[in-house]
């Protein structure tokens, strides 16, 4: 649980982001990542094909990562452990992080601010397929469509200001190389 909320869970994906032209892999992301602002370390190795395995020394959790490049934008998504069986809603399979930015040893992650999405995607007059379930205090949105309609939309609104939260950017430290 540590290592999803870590990562953000406010935006989930039915079928993955990346598509086979989009899915970015790159070894500067393997190794130790330590947290600016706390004592969360993330470990990335390499996983299957070009994804990632993400560990963290606050969790015994693993998770499969992605990096998909959209207009110059590297996103990350994460598959989804905690998977709901609502049999009204479809399965998230997928955790949409934010955007990341890799330079001069650094790792910085923006999440994406989900009320900003969900205005977005009210205003779009061709939205890709979604869901948006809200309570009291969280907003959950669902991306049930195929990774291309999302990758358009996303590719059209990455300059938006305000679509990554600014106040819960994480920024990384690289402490250990990796393979």
């Amino acid at each position: 649980m540590v290592l999803m909320s870590s990562i953000g869970c406010g935006v989930c994906l039915y079928q993955p982001l990346h598509s086979e032209k989009t899915l970015f892999f790159t070894p500067e992301l393997l190794g130790e990542w330590k947290s600016d602002r706390d004592n969360r370390i993330w470990r990335f190795s390499r996983g299957e094909g070009r994804s990632y395995s993400l560990g963290s020394n606050l969790s015994d959790a693993t998770k499969t990562v992605y990096l998909t490049r959209l207009e110059g934008v590297l996103f990350m998504t994460a598959t989804n452990v905690l998977i709901a069986d609502d049999p009204d809603r479809p399965t998230c399979r997928y955790i949409l992080s934010g955007k990341i930015e890799l330079q001069d040893g650094r790792l910085t992650l923006h999440p994406v601010d989900v009320q900003t999405l969900a205005n977005l995607l009210g205003e779009s007059e061709d939205p890709p397929p979604h869901h948006i379930s809200q309570d009291q205090d969280t907003s959950l949105i669902v991306f049930t469509g195929e990774p291309r309609y999302l990758q358009s939309f996303l590719s059209r609104h990455a300059s938006a200001p305000d679509l990554f939260d600014g106040s819960s950017t994480m920024t990384f430290t690289k402490v250990a190389a990796g393979n």
